[in-house]
């Protein structure tokens, strides 16, 4: 009787223990498992465009309001002015007109939802002047996407089984839990939202400004003052120059009306003369 009892507890413990092979199968399963199924291609899209715009501020503008009205958001904005040649010129003793030419720019960067991405770049491209360079790129997000799944089920299962048993809670880490967590709506998120970078330039612009003359000339040395002089008279010189070019037009008119009127000034002097023999 007692040797049967003792068989009857042996077979009931060899029934109710899993090896550990499966136990460590069923709560981390294999990657294979999950492969197995053929995951869908997971693609995360960055563009950039740069192009010429006949107003820089304006197009910035629009780039805004067209992000906003597809869902996105701006992240970075950035507007400046490069100057490219300042000249001072002597209005008055006590007053200087500066003149500069500067070329406007602008830098943009934009969060919108990957279906949205075509159209609003095909609205954006209309604000363009002159297109320079536009570029798609895609990243494989598959396999990085896969593995944040099941690690993200690792921790699912080590929290189901730290609750069923204290002993399993020593190797439950929870902040690695968290990671997954977090890496996984990150990879989601790169998914979802498409990032897109947009450089602008503009044409080349003038802006003249009175300021005060702060008694430069009558501070400063007279190799300076020759210095300054010579300066804003070449400065008018080659100005004049490129205006009689401009006007090569008016110019070739009034030489033809010159040569004519002397034609017919030579042709009376020599009726003249002819009717004076």
């Amino acid at each position: 009787m007692v040797i049967l009892l003792f068989l009857v507890l042996l077979l009931k413990g060899c029934t109710g223990h899993q090896p550990a092979e499966t136990a460590f199968q069923e709560t981390f399963p294999a990657a294979d498992s999950v492969a197995a199924t053929g995951p869908q291609r997971s693609l995360a899209r960055t563009a950039s465009m740069e192009f010429q715009a006949k107003d820089v501020s304006k197009a910035i503008r629009f780039i805004e309001k067209t992000t906003s009205q597809n869902g996105g958001l701006v992240i970075h904005t950035r507007l400046s002015n490069e100057i490219d040649q300042t000249r001072t010129y002597t209005v008055s003793k006590d007053s200087l007109l500066q003149i500069r030419h500067y070329t406007p720019s602008g830098e943009i960067s934009v969060r919108l939802p990957d279906s949205h991405l075509e159209e609003t770049m095909r609205a954006i491209e209309k604000e363009a002047s002159f297109l320079d360079r536009l570029t798609i790129d895609s990243e494989e997000l598959t396999y990085s996407l896969l593995e944040q799944k099941l690690a993200l089920r690792r921790s699912e299962k080590s929290i189901a089984s730290a609750r069923k048993s204290k002993e399993e809670f020593k190797w439950y880490n929870r902040e690695k839990a968290d990671q997954a967590k977090v890496a996984n709506l990150v990879l989601h998120d790169k998914l979802s939202y498409c990032t897109l970078h947009i450089r602008l330039k503009g044409a080349v612009m003038q802006s003249g400004e009175l300021t005060v003359n702060t008694g430069r000339h009558s501070g400063s040395s007279f190799p300076q003052r020759l210095t300054d002089a010579w300066l804003q008279g070449w400065y008018i010189l080659t100005d004049l120059f490129f205006l009689i070019m401009q006007c090569w037009g008016l110019v070739l008119i009034l030489l033809i009306i010159y040569l004519i009127f002397r034609m017919l000034r030579t042709a009376r002097q020599l009726h003249r003369r002819i009717e004076q023999r």
